[in-house]
């Protein structure tokens, strides 16, 4: 009787023993989802937080292109021009080749690329102050 009891026992122990281990394996599987879960829900934040960061930096880069005619070499127009756009901390590129008059008489012509501007009010002073450059510029008698 006492070597049932003690088989008994025994096998009961075996039985709480790998009871024991699976609650033990489920428990640090469970410990591994809470922590996966905690890292989404970080990263989740972060990505919130940056997107709302970035919503709140209202970064614009405003381009305009604009045709210069004008007596843009002999008079230094162009050198100008550039001048009044490089104050402004504006990029400017030529777009296509420009087309030269040739003739004191005959106009040149540029397109350039305005960008690098980050107010609407900023490109439109800058304009001004090229349209002020061709405005006053005095005839060509000579």
């Amino acid at each position: 009787v006492k070597e049932y009891y003690m088989l008994q026992h025994r096998q009961k122990r075996d039985r709480l023993e790998v009871l024991r281990d699976v609650v033990q394996m489920r428990l640090e599987e469970a410990m591994a989802d809470v922590n996966r879960s905690l890292h989404r829900r970080t990263v989740v934040e972060e990505a919130h937080r940056l997107q709302n960061r970035m919503e709140g930096m209202v970064s614009r880069n405003f381009t305009t292109t604009v045709r210069v005619t004008g007596h843009l070499y002999n008079r230094h127009l162009l050198e100008r021009t550039l001048d009044v756009i490089e104050a402004h901390n504006a990029t400017v590129r030529s777009v296509g080749e420009p087309i030269l008059g040739g003739m004191r008489n005959i106009e040149s012509t540029i397109v350039l690329q305005l960008s690098g501007v980050m107010e609407r009010e900023k490109m439109e002073e800058i304009i001004t102050d090229v349209r002020g450059l061709f405005d006053c510029e005095p005839a060509l008698d000579d």
